[in-house]
């Protein structure tokens, strides 16, 4: 069986047509429900140009996108439906700027590569 993929969206420009799952990364309060889109509720906890609860500085775009930290036990759900040959989108308000859904991508991404390795 063929591994699928993920990909980073923005939800302003709808869902990828292409995609099996969409889920949405972006922060539980900007969350607007439409059919087949999923909330993750791993929304980035480092603002962006304000003061962050979390590391007490004020984060630039890619300084935000670069300090979260995904949860793995998330990660390992959205691997699993990738070995699965499924598309994944991710979707957030940020792309194509720097993103935490990148860095989400790129845990799957990893997870996926270790779990199929011979």
């Amino acid at each position: 069986m063929n591994s699928g993929s993920t990909i980073v969206a923005n939800i302003r420009k709808g869902l990828v047509r292409n995609a099996d799952t969409h889920l949405f990364c972006g922060r539980e309060t900007s969350f607007r429900p439409q059919p087949g889109l999923i909330n993750t509720k791993m929304g980035n906890p480092h603002p962006v140009g304000r003061i962050c609860p979390v590391c007490k500085v004020t984060h630039a775009q890619s300084e935000a996108a670069h300090a979260y930290v995904p949860d793995r036990a998330k990660v390992e759900r959205i691997a699993d439906f990738v070995i699965r040959g499924k598309q994944v989108a991710l979707y957030c308000f940020c792309n194509p700027e720097p993103c935490h859904c990148d860095r989400i991508k790129e845990a799957v991404d990893k997870l996926v590569q270790e779990k199929t390795e011979f």
